[in-house]
């Protein structure tokens, strides 16, 4: 084969310089001849007239010309006609490191073959050896050891139809893996079995080749015959067995796939209900006004979140529904706070002309100085006046009756006016003492609800600021479920990848756990034609 491909490289090499030097011989040729024609036609002009001279220099430029032009298209020609030297000089090299590599590829499969076919001719002649001893020797044990190996090989046989299978999995793969060294052991296992019996049937010839006896032999012959029955109901036996087995290999594969089926659905309706819930969380956010929630708990889960956002919205709601409220009765308490104060101006009018008048009626009446005090300075007068009358009672005794009954007439005129105005004062006082009260409480409810306005601002604020706050939780929280979700998404990818990966793998190595079982298959047949 190396040898054909070098001929044909070195063939396809000759042909394409043979190729290149011909083209080039004859442009080499066509050049000479066609430079002779003009030195002659150039020789013959010049014996003719002078006339002719302007033609000659024309043709000796077109030819110059056209010699540059072929000397370049030579050139051209020769670096194509090396190029294409070195590529066939690689183009061998190639073929020479292809050829030794299938030479050692050769080499080693004959080897290898070699090594099988000694191993063949070894288990062979050890088989030949075994019969001879068997039937030679006395010993009734002798035979089982055949039967064992006949036993032994047809389960490999029935094994290797397991292998069939394009369902397999990484488990059945590794199950073979072991299968195989368990038969290579039980390979080794026989072997030394069958060098164990070789020992005891070369000890035993020289005992047993004088006394052997027809009876032993029909006994042998016997045993023989029911070491093949129950051999054959044991091949029987595994056969069941595989089959059984086999059944309950496609039922668990079948098992596995639906469970993976299974779980790729449960994962993509997990990540389309997370999609959903995130499109319901960003709409509720949206469609919800601001409210206080610093009592409200931060749960991560979605479900959670949706239920905060409806309990915010249905406070705020409420909220502003007491705002309003609120506002209402703060209107209605500036409208009286605005009566209440037209009502004390006016009271402070009224006082103001009451002080204008008191001055004037001291002409009338001296004792009435203080407007508050009225009624005491009264009965303080009285009673100062009484006590002057007693003390005067004594003294003026001799003063005349008319006197005394314009003094009487005068105290009695005096003490009821008195008594009339100081009713009137505290009639007024009051009148001015409860607007007074009215008004201290209309100012005291005022500042109360400007301070639950204040509070009322400061707890909007505070709401605005949790839902912001909130808002960018749900925004992390989308993001970061989004990661998830693309996370799951590359996981079912690279998962699908690995299972495909797996599954050539698996194409693999049941293809070579086929071929391995085959060759075991193929000895384990010559050895039972053998035997």
């Amino acid at each position: 084969m190396s040898s054909w491909l070098g001929g044909l490289g070195a063939g396809f090499g000759q042909s394409l310089v043979g190729q290149v030097g011909g083209s080039l011989s004859t442009l080499t040729g066509q050049i000479s001849s066609f430079t002779k024609d003009m030195l002659l036609e150039g020789t013959e002009e010049v014996g003719g007239a002078a006339v002719d001279f302007p033609v000659s220099d024309n043709s000796l430029r077109d030819v110059e010309s056209l010699h540059s032009t072929l000397r370049s298209e030579n050139d051209r020609l020769k670096k194509v006609c090396n190029d294409l030297k070195e590529n066939n000089e690689v183009a061998e090299l190639q073929i020479k490191q292809k050829s030794i590599d299938y030479r050692n590829q050769l080499q080693q499969k004959e080897v290898e073959i070699n090594h099988l076919k000694a191993r063949q001719n070894a288990l062979q002649e050890q088989l030949q050896k075994m019969q001879s001893a068997a039937q030679s020797s006395q010993l009734k044990p002798v035979v089982s050891p055949s039967a064992t190996t006949s036993a032994s090989f047809p389960v490999v046989r029935h094994h290797s139809s397991d292998f069939h299978r394009d369902d397999m999995d990484f488990g059945d793969v590794i199950w073979s893996q072991q299968e195989i060294n368990r038969l290579s052991s039980e390979i080794s296992r026989l072997e030394s079995e069958v060098e164990h019996w070789k020992q005891i049937a070369q000890f035993s010839k020289p005992q047993g080749e004088n006394s052997t006896d027809q009876n032993e032999i029909c006994k042998l012959q016997n045993t023989i015959k029911e070491l093949k029955q129950k051999l054959s109901q044991e091949i029987d036996q595994h056969h069941h067995e595989l089959s059984v087995l086999q059944d309950a290999q496609h039922q668990k594969l079948a098992e596995i796939s639906r469970r993976h089926r299974e779980e790729l659905s449960e994962y993509e309706e997990r990540i389309e209900e997370l999609e959903d819930q995130l499109q319901k969380v960003d709409g509720n956010t949206e469609a919800s006004s601001e409210k206080d929630l610093q009592n409200g708990s931060k749960s991560p889960n979605l479900s959670n979140l949706q239920n905060k956002v409806e309990s915010l919205s249905q406070q705020l709601s409420s909220a502003e529904e007491e705002q309003d409220i609120l506002l209402k009765e703060l209107e209605f308490v500036r409208k009286e706070k605005n009566q209440g104060r037209e009502e004390y101006e006016r009271l402070k009018s009224e006082c103001s002309k009451f002080q204008i008048s008191i001055p004037e009626k001291q002409d009338d009446v001296k004792v009435e100085e203080v407007p508050s005090f009225v009624e005491e300075s009264l009965k303080a007068e009285v009673e100062r006046l009484q006590q002057a009358l007693l003390d005067a009672e004594s003294e003026i005794t001799k003063l005349k009756t008319l006197n005394q009954g314009e003094v009487n007439k005068e105290m009695g005129s005096l003490q009821p006016v008195s008594t009339i105005k100081g009713q009137n004062l505290e009639n007024q006082l009051q009148h001015t003492l409860k607007k007074q009260n009215e008004l201290n409480k209309s100012s005291a409810e005022k500042e109360t609800l400007i301070a639950e306005l204040e509070e009322l601002d400061k707890q909007t604020q505070e709401a605005t600021q949790h839902m912001i706050m909130l808002k960018d939780q749900l925004a992390k929280q989308n993001a970061e479920a989004a990661e998830v979700i693309s996370q799951l998404k590359l996981d079912v990818k690279s998962g699908e990848k690995t299972l495909s990966m797996l599954e050539t793998e698996k194409m693999e190595m049941s293809k070579e756990v086929q071929n391995q079982k085959e060759a075991l298959n193929q000895c384990s047949l010559a050895l039972n034609d053998l035997h």
